[in-house]
């Protein structure tokens, strides 16, 4: 979540730099723990963010906030069940 905090933040402050930085660390984190749903919808963000259309990125992390909570749900029943 620390990325998505600074993606949030680097929007707010316009900062596409930052904004596709990080957008860019979430994605490849995502890829790592095979959560395509999560790492779609932070390229999606990132590509925004390389086109300069800031207000639409800020717009599509509603969709990465809940793909990040459905990994979390995730890991959360994994830990659960004992199955990590």
């Amino acid at each position: 979540t620390t990325d998505l905090a600074a993606i949030g933040k680097a929007l707010a402050g316009d900062d596409a730099k930052a904004a596709h930085e990080h957008c860019h660390s979430l994605k490849g984190g995502a890829l790592n723990l095979f959560a395509d749903g999560l790492a779609a919808a932070a390229k999606h963000t990132e590509t925004l963010t390389l086109a300069g259309r800031l207000p639409e990125a800020a717009a599509s992390l509603a969709r990465v906030r809940e793909e990040l909570r459905r990994v979390e749900l995730d890991v959360e029943r994994l830990e659960k069940t004992g199955q990590h």
